[in-house]
């Protein structure tokens, strides 16, 4: 099995077995969490929730090894188009309300920061309207490994024409 196929196995595995275990904690009344069916059916969720984890790193790892960056913590557009690295102003992040940029993975080649990634549902044309307002490179992916149903969105710096 591939690592897309992989990861799109889990999540919706992971997705039914929530539905189910809150479907069936309705049906039976037991709304506590303390109670012992309860517990039973969140744990399986949680162990498939672990799978759909464990792939779905094993997907940005790969994915970031193809490219010769590392996952790293995050950081803002402005430190994107190389900006300083300093404390942040708590404007900063404005770009986070947007709502473009959701479910973000940030990438560095070694310390210098060289990419976000999105996973939103969003469509492109919003992603391309953020990216030109922040004077960045966006390049839609082929896959979303954090959701099968949602875009990936990959914003880099522009590369300085001649």
């Amino acid at each position: 099995m591939n690592l897309r196929t992989e990861v799109e196995t889990h999540h919706d595995a992971w997705r039914r077995a929530s539905l189910e275990a809150g479907e069936f904690a309705r049906r039976c009344g037991k709304r506590t969490p303390h109670h012992p069916l309860v517990r039973m059916a969140n744990a399986a969720v949680a162990v498939k929730h672990d799978r759909w984890l464990a792939a779905l790193t094993a997907a940005r790892d790969e994915f970031a090894q193809s490219r010769g960056w590392i996952y790293a913590k995050y950081f803002t557009f402005n430190q994107l188009r190389g900006g300083p690295i300093r404390r942040l102003h708590p404007d900063s992040y404005h770009y986070l309300e947007c709502g473009v940029i959701d479910h973000a993975e940030y990438f560095k080649l070694g310390c210098r920061p060289v990419a976000i990634l999105s996973h939103t549902w969003c469509q492109c044309d919003d992603c391309l309207a953020l990216a030109a307002c922040e004077q960045l490179h966006v390049e839609q992916l082929d896959w979303s490994w954090h959701d099968p149903r949602r875009l990936a969105a990959l914003f880099t710096e522009r590369q300085a024409t001649s």
